[in-house]
């Protein structure tokens, strides 16, 4: 996973320690106020063809911040995701924690990414959680993970940056503070929170993993069960096909036996009429042969 380090404010990228850190390659080769964007038709044609970029189900970005409200300044204290994540998404969290915190949840969409954040307020100002999932990925769950984000992180944030912080600091003072506060501290603030962040994320995006696997195999269950019932129709079909089959076979059997008695019926009928008119012939030739010997 890569993290970065410290971000900026109006007055330019920096951390609470007051070390300027340089953003990634990413995001300075692109000067700034331009930035890579589909070109209008297209993204029309895909709006209006109902056509949404395929983001994925798992969470590809999370960060810590520190946002002060006077002087406005937002520090990036660790952020994570990894390398293989699209410039899109990195941007869209960078760009959610820079936004001005809002009194409760804040929601992002952005070519198919989805940002959520939650800001926790104090006097100085508040400290912001950030992470950044595809369409895919349940947004209850993206916010659980954020909430985990601020039970687990919020009093390392609190312990180690408010008590340096007075409750309305001017410019001069925010600067003083800054060069005054230990960069080694903050450093190590970063060390700390990086592996909770990443664990985080890969425990996130294990539990997705887990939860397709059991998706998947509810589905399976589900083909099964349906298989078992067509099983069973298929052999009730069979049962009363061969019931009907054994039944037409007895009605056959009946019919051939009485065609076969009808068919012994004519066939005795045909031999009395052929002995009959046998007989008839022999004794109409025998008798007048009878007479004329006797005469």
């Amino acid at each position: 996973m890569a993290s970065f380090f410290g971000s900026g404010s109006s007055g330019g990228r920096r951390s609470f320690g007051g070390a300027a850190q340089e953003p990634p390659a990413s995001a300075a080769s692109q000067p700034q106020g331009k930035k890579s964007k589909k070109p209008a038709s297209a993204k029309l044609s895909n709006w209006l063809h109902g056509v949404r970029p395929d983001t994925g189900n798992h969470v590809v970005y999370a960060s810590v911040g520190r946002q002060r409200t006077k002087p406005s300044h937002t520090a990036m204290i660790s952020e994570s995701f990894d390398p293989h994540t699209p410039e899109v998404a990195v941007e869209l969290g960078r760009k959610m924690m820079a936004r001005r915190p809002p009194p409760g949840w804040d929601d992002v969409n952005c070519e198919g990414w989805r940002a959520v954040k939650l800001p926790v307020h104090d006097l100085a100002g508040c400290n912001s959680y950030v992470c950044v999932f595809g369409a895919g990925f349940d947004p209850k769950r993206a916010q659980a993970i954020v909430e985990r984000f601020a039970l687990m992180l919020g009093p390392m944030v609190d312990g180690q940056l408010l008590d340096g912080e007075a409750p309305h600091p001017g410019a001069a003072e925010v600067v003083a503070a800054d060069a005054a506060r230990d960069q080694e501290q903050m450093l190590e603030l970063h060390r700390v929170m990086e592996p909770i962040i990443e664990r985080e994320l890969a425990h996130a995006n294990g539990s997705q993993k887990i939860e397709e696997v059991q998706n998947q195999i509810s589905e399976v269950r589900t083909i099964m069960m349906r298989n078992v019932e067509m099983i069973l129709d298929r052999e009730e079909a069979l049962k009363t096909i061969e019931d009907k089959a054994n039944e037409l076979r007895t009605h056959a059997n009946v019919f051939r036996r009485k065609a076969r008695q009808l068919r012994r019926w004519h066939l005795m009928n045909q031999v009395k009429w052929g002995v009959a008119v046998g007989t008839l012939v022999t004794a109409s030739i025998a008798l007048p042969i009878a007479l004329i010997v006797a005469a």
